[in-house]
This record gives structure tokens, sequence and C-alpha cells, in this order.
């Protein structure tokens, strides 16, 4: 019965990648697309607030009165931030091609379809590893008093938009 039931799993798993590959490599190619100027189009991932944590703050420098070398040092930090990603961005683009081909296959080797999952975890995890270490690094560069005046501006950021409802959209409740 349990290994029925792991057996099942697995091919439900399968199936869901199977399914969802296809529609990731269209959100993968709309996601890559770039302007001219090297940015990405406005849409759904430029709301979302994707980038290195000194970049937002640098659009706040003036409000949260940043000295030049705290400036200086954010601008560093981004630099610091795109050039570790690079390279484990372009492995995971690599992995999920990869991925795209072995889902693709005739007859779908569902070992290396796992293993290749496994990959794309890893690189996925070791990406948010780079992205918390430069959020502390930035966040050390702050004053108490700077850290405490960008909590009262993120508490603020989404005042307003929600209306009566709470933060998971349910009238009445508040958490």
């Amino acid at each position: 019965m349990k290994k029925r039931s792991i057996t099942t799993l697995v091919v439900a798993l399968v199936a869901a990648l199977a399914l969802a590959v296809p529609v990731l490599s269209f959100a993968d190619d709309d996601a890559s697309a770039k302007v001219e100027d090297g940015h990405h189009k406005k849409g759904k991932r430029g709301k979302r607030g994707h980038g290195p944590m000194a970049k937002k703050l640098l659009k706040h420098a003036a409000d949260l009165g940043l000295d030049d070398a705290t400036v200086k040092a954010l601008e560093a930090e981004v630099e610091q931030a795109k050039s570790d990603a690079e390279p484990l961005r372009t492995e995971l683009k690599a992995a999920r091609e990869t991925m795209r081909e072995l889902m693709a296959a005739d007859s779908i080797d569902e070992a290396a379809v796992l293993k290749q999952v496994e990959l794309i975890g890893a690189i996925e995890v070791d990406l948010q590893k780079l992205s918390v270490q430069s959020t502390i690094r930035t966040m050390k560069l702050l004053t108490p008093d700077q850290r405490a005046q960008l909590k009262e501006m993120r508490g603020k950021r989404g005042e307003g938009k929600r209306g009566k409802r709470g933060k998971r959209g349910k009238r009445g409740k508040s958490d």
C-alpha cells in the first residue's frame, strides 16, 4: 500500500510538471523580454519587488536622509548583488531549458526529470540565499533611525488599497 501511494505521488508530480513546464516556458520567455536599455518591460514582474534591496533604498535616499558614503555603498551593493547572481541565473536558465527538453522527449525519463527538479530547486535556493545576504548587508548600512523610518514607510505603502478588507481579503479580519 505504501509503495503504491508513493508511486501515485510521483506519477502525479510528473504529470503536474508535464503540464506546468510548457506554461512556464512561455512565462519565462515573457519574463526575459527586455527593452533596449536592458530593463524589464513593465508588467507583473516589475510590480512584485524583484531586485536588490539596495536598489530600492537608493530610490528613497533623500527620504531616508542617506549620506553620500551610504549611497555609494548601496550602489556598490547593487552591482555586487547583480554580479553574484548572474552566474546562477544563467545556470538556472540552462537547467530550465534542460527540463523542457526532458519533458518534451518522446519517452520521459522520470528519474532524470526528478533529478532536474532537484537541481532547479537547489539553484533557486542559492539565488534566494544571495538575495537575503544582500539584504542583510544593505540593512547593516542603515542607522537604527533609518531602519525605523524604512519600516514606517513600508507600513504606509499598502494603506488605502484594501478598503474594508483585511490583509487576507476577508471582511472584518485584520490578519
